[in-house]
């Protein structure tokens, strides 16, 4: 089973015969979004299959770099380069069994889409995870000028 995060549109399939997660989703917005894998594997050991992920920038802002985080019964393989990989960012900034972020440059701008493919690997029997992800943008200039005010503001007071 598969369940989505609050803000995305998700679509999956799963390849049993090449053991294959293909999932592709809509950011429509910013923060984490999630969606939580549960089911059972069954053959008397831990179980890797690999994941596709396909996601569509439908924001209005760059996104810079894209976190992703299992939280639960998964791990990341991680053996560069052949995994993680992504169609988009050049910079592998963290790879660890459980954290991944990918930096620019370049960007994926709005409209944009970047294709993740992950290895990721759950114990025998029953599992239950999440995969939580994040873009994250370029600040609006709005928020800049904001954020240098209040800097501003703040050396004056002293």
């Amino acid at each position: 089973m598969l369940l989505g995060g609050p803000s995305s549109n998700h679509t999956w399939w799963f390849d049993y015969q090449n053991q294959v997660l293909h999932l592709s989703e809509q950011c429509d917005g910013y923060g984490y979004e999630w969606v939580q894998m549960v089911g059972t594997a069954g053959d008397g050991r831990a179980t890797t299959f690999h994941v596709n992920k396909t996601v569509v920038n439908n924001t209005t802002l760059d996104w810079v770099a894209y976190e992703l985080e299992l939280i639960g019964d998964a791990t990341f393989v991680i053996n560069l380069p052949t995994t993680p990989t992504n169609t988009v960012f050049t910079t592998l900034v963290t790879a660890t069994p459980t954290y991944i972020e990918w930096a620019q440059p370049p960007t994926v701008p709005p409209g944009g889409t970047v294709t993740f493919g992950l290895d990721i690997t759950i114990p025998d029997g029953p599992f239950n995870f999440t995969l939580r992800q994040a873009a994250v943008p370029i600040p609006e200039p709005a928020s800049l000028l904001l954020l240098g005010l209040g800097f501003a503001m703040a050396l004056r007071r002293r």
